[in-house]
């Protein structure tokens, strides 16, 4: 999950460090135990936090912001933050790092392609997977949603191969062409003496033009859209020291694709992981879209591909 944040530092040589400091003055005790003085509170409030989220804040999030270290200015200075926090075997981590404005707008717009007030959504959930199904209104066209299909994995898989993400539609079309995706890994990322220093996330992007698209036409647009491409076995980033090569080490994924459609259109995705290795070319076009397939999405009409997967339930939303 990632948290993108705004601090605005005025004038007045104030030190950040203060901010998170423990003061014998206990203002405020959190659910978990966390005594903020008066000035830790109001702060957290000032940097983006509301009251719900300090009350239920964990130790392990309050100790991360002292990684924002010691800031003095005696100038009107604009510092963007992100917050990035990372469930890996049942155990959660959280990293706070500077960014530049660059990232942040970045980073917002990605996050309010995926979150805008008003979005109908609907998700399913396991032990290792979070498939999240999401539509939003379009700022100047009417008549058309845009559509994302977001799988976010919170434990790192133990196979590694090629994977599916789809999605068909009924009621209507997939607005020809509109179709994009991307996996993203989430790995370590090494500091100035190869030190692990929090994680970095290293996108694939996937246009229309992408070998591993499979594609069901339509009239007008496509019924049907599915990616298939392969999770990072690491190493996105290298680090050399005294002990040798140092590569990064996924702690994370989240893979999705993302459309537009009419009003009115049903939309089914699914995401389909590969439970042992597979081969690129006897996947990526060998599937069609059908309420019969894994996911209500993927059908295979030979069974040992069918069985090299996890048939994950799928989601499903009328838009």
């Amino acid at each position: 999950m990632k948290k993108i944040i705004v601090l605005f530092l005025l004038v007045m040589c104030f030190t950040i460090n203060t901010v998170f400091a423990m003061e014998n003055e206990n203002y405020y005790v959190n659910d978990n135990g966390i005594r903020f003085s008066k000035e830790v509170y109001e702060n957290f409030l000032k940097i983006g936090f509301n009251t719900s989220e300090i009350k239920t804040m964990n130790h392990n999030l309050f100790d991360s912001y002292k990684l924002m270290g010691d800031i003095q200015f005696e100038e009107n200075v604009t510092k963007y933050f992100v917050e990035t926090s990372v469930s890996n075997y049942n155990l959660t981590k959280t990293f706070v790092e500077e960014i530049t404005k660059e990232e942040y707008e970045n980073e917002r717009a990605f996050v309010n392609m995926l979150a805008l007030p008003g979005d109908d959504s609907v998700s399913h959930e396991t032990t290792y997977k979070k498939l999240e199904l999401t539509s939003h209104k379009m700022s100047g066209i009417s008549g058309r949603k845009s559509v994302n299909v977001v799988l976010t994995w919170k434990k790192v898989p133990k196979v590694i191969s090629y994977d599916i993400i789809a999605a068909r539609v009924t009621g209507g079309e997939i607005v020809k062409d509109t179709y994009t995706g991307s996996f993203r890994s989430i790995e370590t990322k090494f500091g100035p003496h190869c030190e692990v220093a929090g994680e970095q996330t290293y996108t694939k992007s996937y246009n229309p033009n992408y070998n591993g698209w499979n594609i069901q036409n339509g009239l007008l647009g496509e019924k049907g859209v599915g990616l298939t491409a392969k999770l990072s076995s690491g190493g996105s980033a290298t680090c050399q020291n005294d002990l040798g090569l140092l590569v990064s080490i996924p702690v994370g994924y989240v893979s999705d694709i993302h459309f537009q459609v009419p009003d009115g259109t049903t939309i089914y995705a699914s995401y389909q992981h590969a439970k042992k290795s597979v081969n690129f070319d006897s996947v990526r076009r060998t599937y069609s879209f059908s309420n019969n397939g894994l996911g209500n999405v993927i059908y295979f009409s030979n069974s040992n591909l069918t069985s090299s997967y996890d048939g994950m339930a799928g989601v499903s939303l009328n838009v």
